[in-house]
């Protein structure tokens, strides 16, 4: 099973695959951040 991830601002995707074929994807709105916002 491999695994590939694309993230970015405007949409981040999950696919699974096996044997050369895409079994699954899941798509989730992108990564943003809030100027001023502590994450840590």
């Amino acid at each position: 099973m491999d695994l590939a991830i694309d993230g970015g601002q405007t949409g981040l995707r999950l696919g699974l695959a096996s044997g050369g074929r895409i079994r699954e994807v899941h798509e989730r709105p992108g990564l943003s951040y809030a100027e001023g916002t502590k994450f840590w």
